[in-house]
């Protein structure tokens, strides 16, 4: 435990042993003996000093003094504590979950005090550093954004209520870095910890770092150390997120019978996405005068597993970085990510976010494949193209479904720079992140963003026993967390319940899947997409209006249920969302709310208001 410790004694007693054995004549035989068995003692434990990994070389010494009065190691075995939470059988994990569960054993999550300038790191190590190192050196990233333009991004909060209320929801980019790599050296706060850290990753819009260190044990050093500095907000682990899929078939499903999310011939529980589509188009073509707030479409951040690029139905929805020169290797729009033309691979730390698991292919069919093309699945995101609605890929599971919270943090940070106004969150099993927990309000701050999230699938009642980042909707009303129901208005028996916001269709959904195809999928997973894709929708058709508005009427036009499943709202309804926010319009106009007289739906056979069944070839 302490080897330097016992090799300083044992060297102590073996030379005083050995002046002893000098000076007593008749027992000079026992101590040369005590001190040659006092001087093996004083090899072998500085031999075991010098090859102690994590106390040796990295300027930690004295730090691990103090581990039993500060915490209990036992709570800090990640692997045990996912074993109990229900993680399953890590042995069935595949190379790449190892690798991620290891990495986020070794990874601090450090959240830094807000308006504090750091100044020196004299509590850590007595020296005293006159710069402060919020941002990286121009010698490691000669590009990175200035002081002031950051600054600039980030401040002035009513300008930014202002420019949102004229501009719409369209994608609007926001100017500077997001996230960098930094050089802890050149770091007072972290630079007694560099020779224990692999790479320090700094999300600029949130002040907050990603610290991969060398080791566990070092990493538990350095989060003690940094709990006493005051600067410091809060330190925490890294951790795990999962997809919320029930996989009870991988048979693919070549058929539109189970869209029942997007046509259900239970007309107590049917959506309505004839009628949505007919107020829509009505609102579109009668607001002419609002088009300057739809010159770009609406953005739709899906960060989940990935997406397949070039599936028929979601290639003309997929987003374009128009600021990135695809393929030449640089950071042309100086966003701190190279070549992100479609998005981003968080787990690989690539430009292309390849779908390996299938499952953000899934969930981004339902937000936004493209409607009445011919081919395929029809979506509430696509009844008006790719000109209402894209979709922005990022990959922050791997091929298990398995992610790191820092992943996700940094994926909804590069949302809010790309000015996705949607985000579209599958998956559940995250901690009470601190960091999370900022990065999402930041993402949902001023109105800006709605932050739609799985339930969770463990049957459980998420109002007493939270499950995150769903149960943040307790706390932020732009979270909005969905059940899943099934076609008969019954909750599915894996759904979460009580702290949700509302439910959706999530049993048996087609969707899209890799390599062209379709399939049939179940999990909040699946509900929570569809609830986005109205959202995006709503948003586009009425631009003029507060997302907060939106998302309100999700809730009061929800449909009420057998039984309830959602404290604050029952089962969403597109029609009912869309008739909501035009009778607010109108009702702040003084004009009588419109009824449109046709249907202009995608669905030739679709009456409004009523279920039918969809014309051949889907969507």
């Amino acid at each position: 435990r302490h080897p330097r410790t016992c090799s300083t004694a044992a060297l102590l007693v073996g030379l005083l042993s050995l002046s002893a054995s000098k000076r007593i004549g008749e027992e000079t035989v026992m101590w040369r003996l005590l001190s040659c068995v006092a001087l093996a003692l004083f090899a072998v434990s500085f031999h075991t000093t010098g090859v102690s990994a994590a106390y040796d070389g990295l300027k930690l010494d004295g730090i691990f003094d103090d581990f039993e009065a500060k915490l209990n190691l036992e709570d800090l075995n990640i692997a045990e504590r996912y074993q109990i939470t229900g993680f399953g059988d890590l042995a069935r994990l595949s190379p790449l979950s190892q690798e991620l569960l290891s990495k986020a054993q070794r990874t601090l999550i450090i959240r830094k005090k807000p308006e504090v300038e750091y100044e020196g790191a004299e509590s850590l190590e007595g020296e005293s550093t006159a710069e402060d190192e919020g941002f990286v050196s121009a010698a490691v990233h000669p590009k990175n954004s200035t002081d002031e333009e950051v600054v600039a991004m980030q401040a002035d909060e009513p300008a930014k209520q202002a420019a949102t209320e004229k501009r719409g929801h369209g994608a609007r980019r926001r100017r500077g870095k997001c996230t960098d790599i930094i050089d802890p050296n050149e770091n007072p706060l972290l630079k007694p910890f560099a020779d224990a850290i692999g790479e320090v990753k700094k999300f600029l819009l949130l002040d907050t770092y990603v610290v991969e260190c060398v080791s566990q044990e070092a990493a538990i050093a350095m989060a003690l150390k940094l709990q006493k500095v005051d600067e410091v907000e809060d330190v925490s682990f890294d951790d795990l997120v999962m997809s919320q899929q029930q996989t009870w078939s991988n048979d693919p499903y070549l058929s539109n019978a189970g869209q029942y999310n997007v046509l259900n011939t239970d007309s107590r529980y049917d959506i309505g996405v004839g009628r949505a589509v007919g107020v829509a188009r009505d609102r579109v073509s009668k607001t002419s005068n609002l088009d300057s707030l739809r010159d770009e479409p609406v953005l739709v951040s899906v960060p989940d597993s990935g997406i397949d690029l070039f599936h028929p139905d979601l290639k003309n929805m997929i987003w374009s970085n128009s600021g990135e020169i695809p393929n030449n290797g640089k950071d042309d729009d100086e966003n701190g990510y190279i070549d992100d033309v479609n998005g981003y691979d968080f787990v690989n730390d690539g430009p292309v976010p390849n779908d390996d698991f299938g499952h953000g292919t899934h969930c981004s069919g339902i937000v936004a494949a493209e409607t009445n093309n011919g081919e395929g699945i029809a979506s509430v995101g696509g009844v008006g193209g790719s000109d209402w609605v894209r979709l922005l890929p990022l990959k922050v599971l791997n091929d298990q479904g398995v992610g790191k919270v820092s992943s996700v943090i940094e994926a909804i940070n590069y949302s809010k720079a790309m000015g996705a106004s949607v985000l579209s969150a599958s998956f559940d099993g995250a901690p009470d992140s601190p960091a999370l927990k900022e990065a999402i309000s930041g993402y949902t701050g001023n109105d800006e963003g709605l932050f739609v999230v799985a339930a969770g699938n463990s049957n459980r009642d998420t109002s007493t026993s939270p499950s995150y980042p769903g149960s943040y909707a307790d706390t932020n009303d732009a979270v909005i967390s969905v059940a899943n129901v099934e076609s008969n208005g019954i909750r599915n028996r894996l759904s979460n319940y009580g702290g949700c916001t509302v439910s959706a269709p999530g049993s048996s959904i087609l969707s899209t899947v890799p390599g062209s195809d379709y399939d049939l999928k179940t999990g909040t997973s699946q509900a929570a997409p569809l609830v986005a894709g109205i959202l995006a929708t709503a948003a586009y058709v009425f631009p003029d209006q507060p997302l907060s508005a939106l998302r309100d009427c999700v809730i009061d036009s929800s449909i009420s249920l057998p039984e309830t499943i959602c404290n604050t709202g029952g089962q969403v309804s597109f029609s009912g969302t869309m008739e909501c926010v035009l009778k607010k319009v109108n009702e702040n106009s003084n004009a009588e709310v419109e009824d449109p007289a046709v249907d202009r739906s995608p669905f030739s056979s679709v009456l409004p208001g009523g279920p039918s069944t969809p014309s051949t070839g889907g969507g």
